[in-house]
């Protein structure tokens, strides 16, 4: 279901059971997921015009048998010690590719 309204949400996955590239690549192909933005190794905020349950679809019927957690990120009721950069981009939610914060990322 499309809203109309763009909508971060943040995925939490388990990287020695899920590789964050597969996931990552299968995030730039599908145009449901209108852009994406990597912190820590188990997580990926996603933007897309939809609520959590359909996000969690998508996702599930992607990677079946992975364990996945989804959440919207609301900035109001949000908080938390993260680049600013992140907040911009939960506070701001654009289908602008960002990608990954280089100088955060583990490999």
């Amino acid at each position: 279901m499309t809203t109309g309204t763009r909508k971060v949400f943040l995925l939490g996955f388990n990287p020695p059971s899920l590789d964050r590239g597969e996931l990552i690549a299968f995030l730039d192909k599908d145009p449901f997921f209108l852009n994406w933005i990597t912190l820590l190794p188990g997580q990926i905020f996603v933007v897309a015009e939809s609520n959590v349950r359909d996000v969690t679809l998508k996702i599930r019927r992607a990677f079946p048998g992975q364990l996945i957690f989804v959440t919207e990120v609301l900035p109001e009721s949000s908080d938390g010690w993260l680049p600013k950069n992140i907040w911009e981009f939960v506070g701001n939610p654009s289908n602008a590719r960002v990608g990954n914060v280089p100088e955060l990322v583990s490999k």
